[in-house]
């Protein structure tokens, strides 16, 4: 919305309300962060509409992201990815905030919370008690589905929400673009076959499999998904579509949550176990056995719930040690607590 982000006159039905939404959205974030004692928030991509940021000193830091989410319970590490949206801006800067620290500088938020040490990128974190661990993959869907993205950059054109310069400038990046995509694919490919950790997560802005208004991105579904299916990934979550969604196609979870500010569309389709145009957010904690997952809406309701079981490393890390929901919870130093 118009008090915390750039929406042009042609933005579709609904984005104009996306301020309260957001409002909204953050507050029940935080009160759920506090509740399950939550570790780090994944930004999944267009993280600032509608052209993303012009530099890392844009105001926008402040009015989107940390005005919008000061909150004691999300001062905590936010792992960032680039979205379409923030393509169509300066992608640079979003790098350079993480790199420079400056929400530290800026905001005296420090350590620093904002984490995007580049365009694609991995992380691991072991559980409290050490027992288990996970490796989260952050990949940049926007540069390995170029087909895609350009043909969404030459729609918005049409519709006058991006101008010559700003696709004359997706133009020039395009055959980078081409490049970054090999290079990416082949480092996404290396990083899941040296795996040995216990969950093993990826993480992209567009969606593998969608029924939301922009829905399946065929080049992940050529390029990515075989790697998730090769190297036994438990789940791949993104954002893109203004939804919140469940799917599962051959053992791979696949979570769309895209709805902070806005509501798409969708449609249920062979993949998919749940899904809804509400706006909202999922809370994910990982423990030894199984992931349980809430989709909430942004009014602090549990819209769905799924328990989704462990499969990597089985003889290992505790896998067989717990009977039942009640004594996994009450293991509360080997969770592993996120939201998105």
């Amino acid at each position: 919305g118009p008090e915390i982000c750039f929406a042009p006159p042609q933005a579709p039905a609904g984005y104009h309300h996306g301020a309260q939404n957001t409002k909204n959205v953050a507050q029940s974030m935080a009160q759920t962060a506090k509740n399950i004692g939550s570790k780090f928030v994944l930004a999944l991509g267009d993280n600032f509409y509608f052209r993303g940021v012009e530099s890392a000193s844009d105001p926008l830091w402040k009015s989107v992201w940390e005005k919008q989410f000061d909150y004691a319970s999300l001062h905590t590490p936010w792992y960032a990815i680039l979205g379409n949206h923030d393509h169509y801006g300066n992608p640079e800067a979003q790098i350079d905030f993480s790199r420079k620290h400056l929400d530290c500088k800026e905001f005296e938020h420090c350590p620093a919370r904002w984490v995007m040490p580049r365009y694609w990128y991995s992380v691991v974190h072991p559980s409290a008690r050490k027992r288990f661990d996970v490796q989260f993959v952050f990949i940049d869907t926007v540069i390995l589905a170029e087909a895609s993205s350009k043909a969404m950059a030459e729609e918005k054109a049409r519709l006058g929400m991006l101008n010559k310069a700003d696709m004359a400038r997706w133009e020039a990046w395009s055959k980078e673009q081409e490049m970054m995509g090999r290079l990416q694919l082949a480092w996404l490919e290396q990083t899941l076959n040296a795996s040995t950790a216990d969950w093993l997560i990826v993480a992209g802005h567009y969606p593998v499999y969608s029924g939301g208004e922009h829905g399946d991105t065929p080049e992940l579904q050529h390029r990515v998904k075989p790697l998730l299916d090769k190297y036994n990934v438990d789940a791949y979550l993104c954002g893109h579509d203004h939804t919140l969604q469940m799917l599962e196609s051959n053992g791979v979870h696949y979570f769309v949550s895209g709805s902070g500010s806005f509501h798409g569309q969708y449609s249920p389709k062979g993949e998919s176990l749940f899904g809804t145009v509400e706006c909202g957010f999922m809370a994910h904690r990982i423990m030894p056995s199984r992931m349980d997952v809430s989709i909430i809406d942004q009014h602090g309701k549990t819209l769905y719930r799924s328990f989704i079981p462990r499969k990597r490393n089985r003889n290992r890390g505790g896998v067989g040690e717990l009977a039942g929901v009640e004594k996994e919870f009450q293991m509360d130093a080997d969770k592993v607590y996120k939201i998105f």
